[in-house]
């Protein structure tokens, strides 16, 4: 079965004119800071409550991607950038047999996402320059309507998925932040080093995931003790646990900052399926280490409350503008690469210690519930960050995973204790071995 999927040459031909695509703003720096080990890459999975039957996945995967046009795109060098070329076949499903967020290749005819099953899990992985978290949720749910259907179930057309026998709109495809720039604005956005984690390295392409799942409505109630809504009381659980790993590993000078990522599509009324993220850097100093987790979160109400769209547009002017740079435009690419690889070396990763991503609830057909248990989300490894946190709920279920690429787990250990300590109920599973 596996030897029939990953046969290329017997995957059926979509078109015979091929196209290619720019990259959008968000996705050119991470072709660039690739390396020969890693890549940006994240995964989100659907847990379901039957077995997966891979046949009928591959068959769903196959006919819905006619409906995703630039998910059917491999990864090319051009003069002046990277650009997306459309491919002539159809990818296949591949059994979940590895460690997560593996390294993407960049070759002729090869997609930058994979569809992976395992037992009763179905994963969507991605280069992160295809799309964000919130591409991916809409891809992923709308292969999940078709393998619904495809396995006999009946279910209502809605908001939440896309009719896979539709066309691509215009908007979809659009780069959003070229529409949405304001070029004449003056705006400038720097940022200070933070504290890196730093600890016992795992082996280059294992990443180790413990996932915490829990009543998202039992999190709810806690954080309304707080006044904070479920984002900021996690924030500030897990600011506290970093600052109680900080103090066992020493470093103490710089400061915590944890990345907030920010889906842009309500505040722009966007429906682009690219990237359309923005981020804000929330930071705790040596003086924030010592106090109660209701002072953390009551400082993090105060930070978030800035974010709008004045705020958003101060990083998206500066990222198009430098795109937009003349002398940038016209210098080779392989200078392009050099000059941005020093520039993420000096300023990417180093300016945050690392990322929580609150998908939200996810909003899905009704008829999903009875087929689904959970959703997952993994953030593969950074290139200088040692992990990633992401949350996603699903009807009453919260699910708060950890992935990492150093083998202590003091900050995951600290970070459901303290739920614990709440009265929250958390079943832990976990890829370590």
């Amino acid at each position: 079965m596996i030897k029939i999927f990953e046969n290329k040459k017997k995957a059926k031909k979509i078109n015979k004119e091929l196209n290619w695509f720019k990259l959008d703003n968000a996705a050119l720096i991470y072709p660039a800071v690739a390396t020969n080990k890693w890549n940006s890459v994240y995964r989100i999975s659907a847990i379901l409550k039957d077995e997966v039957d891979a046949n009928i996945l591959n068959t769903a995967l196959q006919e819905v991607m006619p409906r995703f046009p630039h998910f059917n795109v491999s990864l090319s060098r051009g003069l002046f950038w990277f650009y997306f070329q459309e491919i002539n076949i159809l990818p296949s499903v591949q059994l979940d047999d590895n460690y997560p967020c593996r390294k993407m290749e960049f070759k002729h005819n090869k997609h930058l996402f994979r569809v992976l099953y395992f037992n009763k899990k179905i994963s969507f992985e991605a280069f992160h320059s295809l799309t964000d978290g919130y591409g991916a949720l809409v891809f992923l749910n709308t292969l999940l309507f078709r393998y619904f259907e495809l396995v006999g179930h009946t279910i209502k057309k809605d908001e939440y998925v896309l009719n896979y026998l539709d066309k691509p709109t215009h908007e979809e495809l659009e780069d959003a932040f070229a529409r949405h720039a304001d070029l004449k604005s003056r705006n400038t956005w720097s940022e200070n080093k933070a504290y890196q984690l730093v600890g016992t390295n795992i082996e280059d392409g294992k990443l180790h995931v413990i996932n915490g799942i829990m009543s998202a409505s039992a999190v709810k109630q806690i954080a309304k003790t707080y006044g904070a809504t479920v984002t900021q009381f996690l924030f500030g659980v897990l600011f506290k646990s970093v600052f109680n790993y900080q103090k066992i590993m020493g470093n103490k000078k710089k400061p915590v900052k944890i990345s907030l990522p920010i889906n842009l599509r309500r505040m722009f009324n966007s429906k682009t399926l690219r990237n359309f993220s923005s981020y804000m850097n929330v930071e705790f100093g040596a003086d924030d280490r010592n106090v109660e987790l209701a002072d953390i979160i009551e400082k993090i109400k105060i930070k978030t409350s800035i974010i709008d769209k004045d705020y958003v547009m101060k990083n998206i002017n500066a990222n198009v503008k430098a795109q937009n740079n003349l002398a940038l435009r016209i210098t080779p690419l392989f200078i392009k690469n050099i000059v941005l690889k020093l520039v993420f070396f000096m300023v990417g990763e180093r300016i945050f210690t690392m990322t929580m991503s609150n998908l939200g609830k996810i909003s899905t057909p009704e008829e999903f519930e009875k087929f689904i248990d959970r959703y997952e989300i993994n953030l593969g490894a950074g290139k200088l960050n040692k992990m990633g946190t992401t949350v996603i709920t699903f009807n009453d279920t919260l699910v708060f995973s950890f992935a990492s690429t150093i083998k202590e787990t003091c900050i995951q250990e600290e970070f459901f204790k303290t739920l614990t300590a709440m009265d929250v109920k958390i079943k832990i599973n976990s890829n370590l071995i």
